[in-house]
């Protein structure tokens, strides 16, 4: 049933399948979002489960959100939880889920998103987010099941080049890339004056290369007489970064807050992220509206906003990450201006990525989909 509404005022709901608290790069994204879509209703349908580690007071005062237990609303159709979420796809103008290689239970739920599209006449948008999805994993009876419910998924949202041609090249027929955004407001350029300080910050685990960070310092240490590699997050591999924190060199700090990590960004020389698979690489993009360059591998997501030698480097061996910070430790050692200018590109950079630039462009993608469903002009 076609639903009444003004085109430039919808209810948008959001799926979020991992509590908000959890603080990861989606539920970021959910927050910065919900809270700029100033002229739309915001509802939000997110899991009661799972860790409980970023204070979001402040964050989601925009939108409605309702807490459940996605698993019961599987399996007792009878329940709150299902009256919740069945109720979310018959108010809603527009649906805006989460699409990602998770376990069964996540392909029961892309398959109800998919089933509610087509049961209530609902638009749907797939987001990815995660660089592990039904459609980058493509072995398994699992996967091939994930990307047969993708495909139903009218339209797809990604943000970064290398994911929109990749599923064209699966079959998905209407793709929108919308990068990631950035409040460049909140971050201020500063001096950088003491010992060289190295900057990590994520997720503790492989995918995002913390197993070479000892191999990265190792080597740093044959070249680089004093510097602080100053680690941030929690994971599976917290032990190999507290490893390295007792042999000198390495501080780890584990879970931070916005206000301290912002602190580090703008004091730090240099961004190190040896990740192997991004969707966006928010982290990096954080980092450069504190002017501070950025040393990523030559993967998707970086590639978006990282420019050799304009405001960072992207690499393609653990050897020349290490080149390239010992390159900036001697320009920023030296007093050359060329890393200075470095660290004004950087912020240049950040600036394009300015929310005030995506959410027009969120928005114009969230009306496109509602109309080409209705079949409005």
């Amino acid at each position: 049933m076609l639903r009444v509404f003004e085109v430039q005022r919808m209810r948008i709901g959001f799926l979020s399948y991992f509590n908000l608290q959890a603080g990861e790069g989606y539920e970021h994204w959910l927050s910065d979002v919900s809270s700029k879509l100033n002229d739309h209703e915001i509802y939000i349908v997110t899991s009661d489960k799972g860790p409980r580690r970023w204070d979001t007071k402040g964050c989601f005062e925009k939108a409605q959100i309702h807490e459940i237990s996605f698993k019961r609303a599987i399996v007792n159709r009878f329940s709150k939880d299902y009256r919740v979420l069945n109720t979310l796809f018959k108010d809603v103008d527009l649906l805006y889920t989460l699409f990602f290689t998770y376990n069964r239970m996540s392909l029961i739920l892309d398959f109800l998103v998919a089933s509610a599209q087509l049961t209530h006449d609902l638009p749907v948008i797939a987001g990815h987010h995660n660089p592990h999805d039904w459609f980058s994993v493509r072995t398994g009876v699992l996967a091939k099941l994930g990307v047969a419910v993708g495909k139903v998924i009218s339209s797809h949202h990604v943000l970064n080049e290398d994911a929109r041609l990749d599923l064209v090249a699966q079959g998905v027929k209407r793709v929108f890339k919308v990068p990631n955004g950035v409040a460049t407001q909140s971050y201020t350029p500063r001096e950088k004056k003491d010992a060289f300080k190295i900057l990590y910050v994520g997720t503790l685990e492989e995918r995002k290369g913390v197993n070479l960070l000892p191999f990265a310092v190792a080597k740093l240490k044959r070249t680089i007489k004093e510097f602080e590699l100053i680690v941030v997050g929690e994971g599976e591999l917290e032990h190999v970064v507290r490893q390295m924190s007792e042999n000198g060199y390495v501080k780890w700090l584990g879970f931070v807050n916005e206000t301290n990590k912002r602190e580090l960004y703008s004091t730090s020389h240099v961004f190190l992220a040896p990740s192997k698979r991004e969707t966006f690489m928010l982290t990096g993009l954080e980092a450069m509206a504190s002017g501070t360059p950025v040393v990523t591998f030559d993967i998707p997501g970086p590639r978006e906003y990282v420019v050799n030698g304009y405001n960072g480097f992207l690499v393609r061996s653990l050897d020349e990450m290490v080149e390239k910070v010992n390159k900036l430790y001697s320009l920023w050692k030296s007093g050359s201006q060329e890393y200075w200018e470095m660290c004004k590109n950087a912020r240049k950079t950040a600036e394009r990525f300015d929310w005030a630039v995506i959410i027009p462009k969120l928005e114009h993608m969230f009306h496109t989909v509602v109309k080409e469903h209705y079949g409005f002009s």
